[in-house]
C-alpha cells in the first residue's frame, strides 16, 4: 500500500511542474499601432549575420497586453529590424490563449485574478511572469503552441 501511494504521489508532483502547451491564434490582421496597451515588452534582439558576417538585420519578440472590465489579452508579436534596427516591422501576431480557467485546469492551485506582471525575459524566446496567483515560464513563444511551467522561487532564479 505504501508503493502505491508513493508512486501516486511522484506522478502527481511530476505533472504539476511539467511542461504544458499553450494554443495560439493568429491573427489575419497585424495592428499597425496600439490604441492604448496596458503592457509592451520587447525581448533580448535576435541579430542575424550577412555575407560580411556582420550584423544588419534581425528579429525579436515584444509581449502586449491589453485589458477592460470584461477581458485580457495577451500577444505575442515578432518583429523584424532593418539596417542597424531600423524600420521595425511586425511579420507575426498571435494572441496566447491563456486564461483563468486554462491556467486553474493545470495548475488548480493558484487563484487570484489575472495581474499579468513580466519578472524577467530569459532567452530571446523564453520569459518569466506572473498572473492568477502563480509565476510561469513560457517558453517557444516563436512556435504555434509555446510550453508552459509553473516556476518555483529558488535562490537561483530569485538573484537572476
Amino acid at each position: 500500500m505504501k508503493v502505491i501511494i508513493i508512486i501516486f504521489l511522484l506522478s502527481l508532483s511530476t505533472s504539476l511542474f511539467a511542461e504544458v502547451p499553450v494554443a495560439t491564434e493568429k491573427q489575419d490582421k497585424i495592428r499597425p499601432s496600439y490604441p492604448f496597451p496596458t503592457f509592451l515588452s520587447t525581448g533580448p534582439y535576435i541579430w542575424y549575420e550577412n555575407v560580411k558576417n556582420k550584423p544588419i538585420k534581425g528579429h525579436t519578440f515584444r509581449i502586449s497586453t491589453f485589458s477592460t472590465e470584461q477581458s485580457y489579452e495577451i500577444f505575442i508579436e515578432k518583429v523584424e529590424f532593418g539596417n542597424d534596427g531600423c524600420c521595425l516591422e511586425i511579420i507575426d501576431f498571435r494572441q496566447l490563449i491563456l486564461d483563468k480557467a486554462f491556467l486553474q485546469t493545470h495548475y488548480p492551485k493558484n487563484k487570484g485574478s489575472h495581474n499579468f506582471k513580466l519578472i524577467r525575459w530569459l532567452e530571446p524566446e523564453v520569459f518569466e511572469f506572473q498572473a492568477f496567483g502563480g509565476k510561469y515560464k513560457l517558453s517557444q513563444i516563436g512556435e504555434q503552441s509555446p510550453l508552459l511551467e509553473e516556476i518555483e522561487e529558488t535562490e537561483e532564479n530569485i538573484a537572476q
